[in-house]
């Protein structure tokens, strides 16, 4: 990495003709690495394909089977810590979901659906 200056002269060297100056070589590398970030943030992060991890933590959870309309049901995430909160990513009826009772726990959530038998996807966080 070149060095970089804390102060300017007044009177800087001259770079020898076909050579290019310290800070010109600083702002070159610097435009590499932010192109380099652009490509990497723009259109390469993503949640995954709902089967497994990819670079956004959380986890994805399919509950199949809410059970009975606003009563508690139970998922299972193993993060390592209480999430703050989900995405809803797919389901097949047109309900609610919402927090349960049931405190969250560093591996578990509790959720409750206000229609019968939802089948959801969620993307934990």
């Amino acid at each position: 990495m070149p060095h970089v200056l804390y102060t300017f002269d007044k009177n800087p060297q001259r770079p020898r003709p076909g050579e290019k100056s310290e800070l010109f070589q600083f702002a070159i590398m610097l435009r590499k690495l932010y192109e380099q970030l652009a490509r990497i943030i723009n259109g390469q992060l993503s949640f995954g394909p709902g089967t497994g991890f990819d670079n956004i933590a959380g986890v994805w959870a399919n509950v199949p089977d809410t059970g009975a309309a606003n009563t508690d049901f139970t998922i299972t995430h193993n993060l390592g810590y209480v999430p703050s909160g989900w995405i809803l990513m797919n389901q097949t009826l047109a309900g609610v979901l919402f927090k349960g009772v049931a405190a969250w726990t560093k591996t578990t959530i509790t959720l409750q659906c206000n229609v019968a038998h939802d089948n959801v996807t969620i993307f934990i966080l």
